[in-house]
């Protein structure tokens, strides 16, 4: 991949001391940097309480030197890579300023946002329940799924009447399909995936006298879970992000003044 999207955030400070500022929000910043690896060059969009920027410059996967441009100011972003968190993630730290001082020091983190589609390939497991009799549990459904092309879909699977193929299609959320068993009994089902689509659940016997409700599970894939445990990391650096700025600022070693042309 020769270039790659990173989702910034994190936080500038000030050299002088303002002991009154105690919003953790203040010198805080979020935005867009598209970081080109064989070129080294990072351009980038954002806003914060100096309004909106651009971010450009370079990143040879170590250094850093970054402009940061308001629409009336820029101001230099010069630092470190200091950790690499996982493959194409990264937590900078350095310094800012103009071109005769250093104002400040910052930190940010560098993630890749996780894409997200409406899939139902997988392996799925769950309930079907009769209308006619609610409280009967019947044996547990099992089937997998894959798609023959980004709508439609095709998967195979079993239950306690025999073994049975499904075919369907997917429309913004909403799933169809038609269950066909081995003795030629078909039953439709129509539903919604919830849940990061790990969740479909819907009615079935559409259109026949017997009928019911059903709710499936589809089990996570390796890459979701990777995907959930890089969303926490990233949740617990924010959190510690913001323990980080709080002590900063109880403690009055720097100047947090976010307004006019102090911003960062």
């Amino acid at each position: 991949m020769s270039s790659i999207t990173l989702t910034m955030e994190g936080f500038y400070v000030h050299n002088s001391v303002n002991t009154s500022a105690q919003d953790d929000s203040d010198g805080y910043m979020k935005f867009s940097l598209i970081y080109d690896r064989p070129t080294s060059a990072v351009t980038g969009t954002g806003s914060d309480n100096g309004g909106p920027f651009t971010m450009f410059g370079l990143f040879d996967g170590y250094n850093i030197r970054w402009i940061k441009s308001y629409p009336n100011r820029q101001w230099k972003y010069v630092g470190k890579a200091t950790q690499n968190l996982s493959e194409n993630s990264y937590l900078f730290t350095g310094d800012w300023g103009d071109d005769n001082s250093q104002h400040g020091t910052f930190v940010l983190a560098g993630t890749q946002p996780v894409a997200t589609h409406c899939s139902l390939s997988g392996t799925w497991s769950g309930q079907c329940f009769y209308t006619s009799n609610p409280s009967l549990i019947e044996p547990p459904t099992h089937f997998s799924i894959t798609f023959s092309d980004s709508t439609t879909f095709h998967g195979e699977g079993n239950d306690k009447i025999d073994a049975f193929v499904i075919d369907g299609f997917l429309t913004n959320g909403s799933v169809h399909f038609k269950k066909r068993y081995n003795n030629g009994l078909a039953w439709d089902y129509e539903g919604q995936l919830s849940n990061g689509d790990t969740i479909l659940s819907g009615t079935w016997g559409v259109g026949s006298s017997i009928d019911g409700t059903f709710v499936f599970n589809r089990e996570r894939s390796p890459g979701e879970r990777q995907a959930d445990s890089r969303r926490s990391g990233s949740h617990h650096l924010q959190k510690a992000f913001g323990a980080v700025w709080r002590a900063i600022v109880f403690a009055g070693m720097w100047d947090m003044k976010t307004h006019g042309t102090s911003s960062g």
